[in-house]
């Protein structure tokens, strides 16, 4: 103890606990300003603004010197709404204007501090805090200030507001917290096909819940730009996430079937399980589809009926490979197989011999591409040794 804390008054005492127990007795607002303004311990500090009433006090308290928790403190205490905006507009620290708005509720107060001031952090906490839809949707869709439009876009609950925010805003940040804010799956459709970020368009779409709408992204016409080579490139990042979100085994199969890219339609075939939904993607009109689903079937008939029917080398190449592969050595001894593989072998040299006759004679069966000629000798190989079914 030291020997003035015996000619002073105990909320001058050395002895922080004193100090903290003096406060309990005070009443005069002059002596609890002076502490809290001056005591060298915060806990001393925030203990006497707890007990000052004076709004006046309080606001000189909140105006003076930088932030901190005794300005916290004092703009807890108030209570009177034109003091605090007061402070909001005045305070020496911007923080503590910032404070001060997030303790003040007159929505008046609030838009003219969220439309007026200077300091952006003020304006974007003042934005948050407001209710009215009108301001807050002329503040989302005009204010120069990206962060102060994402405020408002936040507390924003007009849904034609926010469709209109996030079709047309600039920033690539905002138009998404739009069509977050709207939960409209409608809306995230347009978002996730439409928008010229690609980011926004993932993120949009893996918003989306409803098996439907993923099926409708997936199937959207996608866009293309162009590298530094010139060369084009697709830009099907919203259409990737809604893909990657899409459970529905017979959407899936919708989309393998349909959709007109073949990085999703190989991508949708890969995700598909069930046999019989594999085997309709090779009603598609798209040959890719088809070769990505050849490749899927464990049933030797379904693929040398599709081998009888095809037209696409491509598709017949795959089809072939694939009952070049262990699983099907050696092929089921059944008449039904038997035929199956003479519909298949028909149609083969068929188109062989067509080709040839295009060709001109003596076509010579080489390159990398395939040919209906190639096609037809690998498919002679293969079923050729396979017991049960080498034609005599």
């Amino acid at each position: 103890m030291a020997l003035l804390d015996f000619l002073r008054p105990r909320w001058l005492h050395s002895d922080r606990a004193v100090r903290l127990s003096a406060v309990t007795d005070i009443d005069d607002p002059a002596i609890l300003a002076r502490i809290a303004r001056e005591d060298p311990d915060l806990t001393v500090r925030s203990a006497a603004i707890a007990k000052i009433e004076d709004s006046e006090i309080l606001a000189r308290i909140a105006l003076t010197g930088p932030i901190s928790p005794v300005h916290e403190a004092a703009l807890a205490q108030l209570s009177d709404q034109a003091v605090i905006a007061r402070i909001a507009g005045a305070a020496m620290d911007p923080k503590v204007r910032a404070a001060a708005v997030a303790h003040l509720e007159d929505q008046e107060e609030l838009k003219r501090i969220a439309t007026g001031s200077a300091e952006i952090g003020t304006r974007i906490t003042a934005a948050a805090r407001l209710t009215d839809q009108a301001t807050l949707a002329e503040l989302a869709r005009k204010d120069p200030d990206v962060d102060v439009r994402a405020a408002a876009v936040a507390a924003l609950t007009d849904p034609a507001a926010l469709s209109a925010v996030a079709t047309s805003d600039d920033d690539a940040t905002v138009r998404l917290a739009a069509a977050i804010s709207a939960t409209d799956d409608e809306l995230f459709f347009r978002v996730a096909t439409e928008d010229a970020d690609l980011a926004t368009r993932e993120a949009a779409a893996r918003r989306v819940e409803n098996q439907e709408v993923l099926c409708r992204i997936a199937l959207a016409k996608i866009a293309y730009g162009t590298d530094m080579f010139g060369d084009q490139f697709a830009l099907r990042a919203g259409q990737d996430a809604a893909l990657a979100s899409l459970t529905d085994e017979a959407l899936l199969a919708r989309v393998a079937r349909e959709v007109e890219d073949q990085t999703l339609a190989r991508a949708a075939v890969g995700r598909l399980l069930d046999p019989a939904l594999i085997r309709s993607v090779l009603a598609s009109d798209h040959w890719f589809a088809r070769e990505a689903a050849i490749t899927r079937i464990n049933d030797p008939l379904v693929i040398l009926d599709a081998i009888a029917s095809e037209s696409d080398l491509d598709v017949l190449a795959a089809a072939v490979a694939r009952l070049g592969e262990p699983q099907f050595d050696p092929l089921p001894d059944t008449p039904e197989i038997a035929a199956a593989v003479a519909a298949a072998r028909d149609a083969l040299h068929v188109m062989s011999d067509a080709e040839t006759a295009e060709a001109g004679s003596e076509r010579r069966i080489t390159g990398t591409l395939p040919s209906a000629a190639k096609v037809a000798a690998h498919f002679d190989k293969v079923v050729g040794t396979r017991e049960g079914t080498t034609d005599s």
